[in-house]
């Protein structure tokens, strides 16, 4: 129906009904620029020759708004099919408006006061295309600032960690450079599934663990060699930490200087070097006193030595310091002294053996002239290591040959030092019944070794870690000369050690009675648990 086909009383009605809505000329348009084109991603910017679109409905001035559906009239040939239902042109100056906008400039001043009717469905479009940019955009933000957030902290697994993808409970795995089979060779029931030390038995299995108490840490014990659940390794009576920290001998042999009488610990008794095989020099003793204060000592080191021994050894720079004016080199000094007049003395000793008395001189150059002989072989100088007055060594006879006087000038002292035949007689014999005493301790040892030959060799197959040694009445038998070539004798009486065992020969007991107490205790005693004093 068109618009003159309405009669009077039909527009009479609407206007009725109706009540216009009237656009602010003065109210600012829509700016599509920045309803679109601002929120578009780069590439997509308006061209600057674009024109606007036509707006439905934002032509019209004044609309008419109702609820009656009959009269709605179609202005398909003036508008486009979107117009809102009941938008009616009320005067003829629609005409006007619906001139073709194309020629209009996109960017029309902002003050241009024409009325719009929004088109839903573009409105719509346009809403979601800005909605996917801005999500796009807070993504792609998301990744870029996540990228560069610190990392969460990974669990490192050792070189030993097994494959534990189809995992996910597995439990965070302590680094380690502890090889695998040397874990499962001696911390076996401390790893967990995959092998490694678990993170609750770091105490024991872990890299700076020291299970047993020795000075090493097991990183260190793989490292030498040694036993991690053995604090001495070599059974030499000294820990393996302090052999190698304190008293630089080999934790892996009991004889490091090589000579099968000696043992380690021996040595560090009687203070022997034992690569040097001579007496402890000073810058020996100070070294060992700062190696006792940096790392201390363990047992069975504290229970072969004795408690003099340790505090003579742990104080030794500053008790030594405090009591003389000397210096290191000093005390070096007069300890090479000493131990050369020991020997020279000795050597006289043997003199006054085969002449009948001693060499009836003042004069010390005549006397190591004769005595020369029975120096033979002795490693030792004779001449004082300053040599310059007053610092030389001194000799004269006493009685025509009865008696001696020899001696040398003590720096730390300051004053000269005299011995009488007599003197070097107790000196010989106390060195003399140490080197027994450290010949006693080297044939258990090496006994007692045998023992552990024997007893691996008879284990019961059903019982493999009972140990069996040989009954007391056929020992010797038993273990000459399969494990042992000839079984060793006291050395001063000649007779057999004492030797004992259980009812079941799962015990031993090997015994030996020393000539010089150590520590109080004047018997040395080895078992299936060690050899120590008692």
């Amino acid at each position: 129906m068109s618009d003159t086909q309405l009669d009077s009383q039909q527009k009479n009605f609407i206007a009725q009904t109706t009540k216009p809505v009237v656009v602010d000329e003065d109210s600012k348009p829509i700016d599509f620029n920045d309803l679109v084109f601002k929120t578009m991603p780069k590439g997509f910017e308006t061209p600057r020759n674009y024109t606007k679109p036509i707006v439905p409905g934002a032509l019209i001035k004044s609309v008419s708004l109702t609820t009656n559906q009959n009269s709605y009239r179609p202005q398909s040939q003036f508008m486009p099919s979107t117009v809102v239902p009941g938008a009616v042109i009320p005067d003829s100056s629609a005409s006007e408006a619906l001139q073709s906008p194309t020629s209009q400039s996109f960017n029309s001043s902002p003050k241009q006061s024409t009325p719009f009717v929004i088109n839903w469905k573009k409105t719509g479009i346009i809403f979601v295309i800005t909605v996917v940019v801005i999500s796009i955009i807070v993504i792609a933000a998301h990744f870029l600032l996540g990228s560069k957030s610190p990392k969460e902290p990974v669990a490192v697994t050792t070189n030993n960690n097994q494959n534990n993808s189809n995992n996910t409970n597995t439990t965070p795995v302590v680094a380690s450079q502890l090889n695998s089979d040397w874990l499962n060779k001696y911390f076996a029931q401390d790893l967990d599934s995959n092998g490694n030390c678990s993170t609750d038995k770091q105490s024991i299995c872990g890299d700076n663990a020291d299970p047993d108490n020795d000075g090493l840490t097991n990183l260190q014990e793989q490292k030498l060699g040694t036993d991690p659940t053995n604090p001495d390794t070599d059974n030499d009576g000294l820990a393996d930490g302090d052999e190698v920290n304190v008293f630089n001998t080999d934790p892996l042999n009991s004889h490091t200087g090589g000579n099968a009488l000696y043992t380690d610990s021996a040595d560090i008794q009687y203070k022997y070097n034992s690569h040097t095989e001579q007496k402890f020099t000073d810058a020996d003793l100070v070294q060992i006193a700062a190696n006792i204060a940096k790392y201390s000592l363990h047992a069975p080191t504290t229970t072969t030595l004795d408690s003099s021994l340790i505090n003579f050894f742990t104080a030794y720079e500053s008790q030594t310091i405090s009591a003389t004016s000397g210096t290191p080199e000093a005390l070096n000094r007069d300890t090479e002294r000493l131990t050369a007049i020991k020997l020279i003395g000795y050597a006289i000793l043997k003199y006054q053996q085969q002449i009948g008395n001693y060499p009836d001189t003042t004069s010390y150059d005549e006397m190591t002239s004769d005595i020369k002989p029975m120096l033979s072989g002795i490693a030792v100088n004779t001449i004082d290591p300053t040599n310059v007055a007053p610092y030389v060594y001194t000799y004269a006879s006493v009685n025509s040959g009865a008696d001696f006087n020899l001696g040398y000038y003590s720096e730390t002292q300051n004053k000269a030092v005299t011995y009488h035949a007599s003197d070097i007689v107790k000196f010989q014999s106390g060195d003399i019944s140490s080197q027994r005493d450290t010949q006693r301790l080297s044939d258990l040892q090496m006994i007692s070794q045998a023992l552990d030959l024997y007893s691996n060799d008879h284990a019961n197959p059903s019982n493999p870690t009972q140990s069996v040694y040989p009954m007391q009445s056929t020992w010797k038998q038993g273990l000459s000369p399969k494990y042992i070539t000839t079984i060793p004798q006291d050395p001063l009486t000649k007779q057999d050690y004492v030797y004992t065992v259980s009812q079941d020969n799962a015990t031993y007991g090997l015994q030996a009675q020393l000539e010089s107490a150590v520590g109080g205790k004047s018997k040395y005693l080895c078992t299936s648990d060690g050899c120590n004093y008692y």
